[in-house]
């Protein structure tokens, strides 16, 4: 077991850097990723991950940590320790699922702000260099003018990190997130007095028996989301036979995917309501609706059938028995 809960572990992760009294931790994170004006960072706001389903057929998507800045602008930070085929079109679609959700009748374009989605992966996502920090924006390959402020995406790859520092913020940040042991933990924390924070808390969580018990939850939830993953991925080859191979594979992969994410959260949510948490607090941490929180929470146990009142050897044979028609006899026939 290790000594120090890694703050990539889900549940971690949210503690960190997605809870609302630890803003500080937030600000100082985003303002190593992102060139914004200083002042964008003196209100933020975490609001709920979940993006709006505009159809009943609509996927649902649930963001990690989702943020408004002081002007508007929503931000997304993902922390993603496995690979997976259709990373991509997921980053596309979030992204994509934060401008249209602005858009409400009546209102003009012009409403939209801006867009940000960054990814921590634990793993190389883009294997064509050796940078560890990606800024991607549209822009035409020919003249290199950049589409107008509308979105981002900021891919940080944790395995492609130097040991040693390159002198920037971002790199303490990244860092801390993928040190393992207490030495590499102390050494970040040494450095920079708001990643000494971030340790400090780190540490209660770590020796917090309920936070292990949640941590260890939500690893065991993930392992269990790929195994399922793995299983509809090979129901989905043999759907695949039909519509060919890798379509069909991917389309398993993604249904077992969504079904570990819910099952995942609707556990921890279980377990939480057993901790006396407040419905809010559980729909905050597990991002299940907090209707579906309220749901968990007054389901009713299941009773067992009433069994019928004995009846006493003196009143069974006191009652009369059942009639019944006389025999008939051969010569009645």
């Amino acid at each position: 077991m290790r000594e120090i809960l890694s703050p990539t572990n889900d549940f971690v992760f949210k503690q960190l850097l997605g809870d609302k009294n630890r803003l500080e931790y937030l600000a100082d994170f985003l303002q190593a990723v992102l060139d914004l004006p200083p002042d964008e960072y003196d209100s933020l706001t975490i609001v709920d991950p979940h993006l709006k389903k505009e159809h009943a057929e609509d996927k649902l998507g649930i963001l990690d940590v989702k943020i408004h800045t002081k002007s508007g602008k929503i931000i997304d930070v993902e922390m993603q320790v496995e690979y997976h085929s259709w990373l991509w079109q997921r980053i596309q679609y979030y992204t994509a699922k934060m401008i249209t959700e602005q858009i409400k009748s009546g209102l003009e374009y012009d409403t939209i702000h801006r867009v940000v989605t960054i990814v921590i992966t634990s793993f190389t996502l883009i294997d064509t260099d050796k940078a560890y920090s990606h800024h991607l924006r549209l822009r035409d390959e020919t003249t290199g003018f950049v589409f107008p402020d509308s979105q981002e995406i900021h891919i940080l790859e944790l395995a492609k990190l130097p040991r040693h520092s390159d002198g920037s913020h971002l790199w303490n940040w990244l860092r801390f997130l993928a040190a393992e042991t207490k030495g590499e933990f102390e050494m970040v924390a040494k450095k920079d007095p708001v990643i000494g924070k971030v340790y400090g808390t780190l540490m209660e969580l770590s020796r917090s028996e309920r936070a292990r018990l949640l941590a260890d939850e939500r690893e065991k939830a993930r392992r269990d989301a790929h195994a399922l993953m793995k299983y509809h991925a090979e129901k989905g080859m043999k759907m695949g036979l039909e519509e060919g191979m890798e379509k069909g594979m991917e389309k398993g992969m993604e249904i077992g995917r969504e079904e570990g994410e819910k099952e995942t959260s609707r556990l921890i949510a279980r377990n939480l309501l057993g901790e006396s948490m407040s419905h809010e607090k559980i729909a905050e941490l597990t991002g299940l609706p907090l209707a579906e929180v309220e749901k968990l929470a007054g389901k009713p146990r299941a009773r067992s059938p009433k069994r019928p009142a004995r009846v006493r050897s003196s009143e069974k044979s006191a009652r009369p028995g059942p009639s019944r028609a006389p025999k008939r006899r051969k010569s009645d026939a």
